[in-house]
């Protein structure tokens, strides 16, 4: 017997429009190793990942990333929930004034300062500073 398990996630921004929050950027994500030794970690009861971080590097992301090009902001994680028993979703909330310009990365951190990083994706999304946005993480376990 031989089971397997594929870890992937996507990543939806929200923008708050006439008091309604509406989609309007949708990507994948891909799991860094570092990501993968984070669950690992957690079946030893290791701490979750709390925070998410956005930056302005267009470097495509790679498997061995530990961090951000150029991070830029930083908040944590305001909403976590399971979905359908194998989706983890989490929400950062980035409110006016906050992570002002062109984002073109993010990922999900447990520290408040550092890493380790779990995934990281690039995105291409200009934030003014009048706007307020949700960036959405759902990771996917599947066999």
């Amino acid at each position: 017997i031989k089971d397997s398990i594929k870890v992937k996630g996507k990543i939806t921004i929200l923008k708050l429009i006439d008091g309604i929050f509406k989609e309007v950027y949708k990507t994948e994500n891909l799991v860094v190793d570092t990501g993968l030794n984070f669950l690992a970690n957690l079946m030893d009861g290791g701490s979750s990942l709390g925070y998410c971080a956005v930056g302005t590097d267009a470097t495509p992301p790679v498997a061995g990333d530990t961090t951000l090009g150029t991070e830029i902001a930083r908040k944590p994680i305001s909403n976590t929930n399971i979905i359908n028993l194998n989706i983890w979703r989490a929400d950062a909330i980035f409110r006016t004034g906050e992570a002002v310009g062109n984002l073109q990365e993010t990922g999900l951190f447990r520290d408040a300062i550092a890493g380790p990083m779990f995934n990281r994706a690039n995105i291409s999304f200009n934030k003014l500073t009048t706007e307020t946005i949700i960036i959405r993480f759902e990771i996917l376990f599947n066999t």
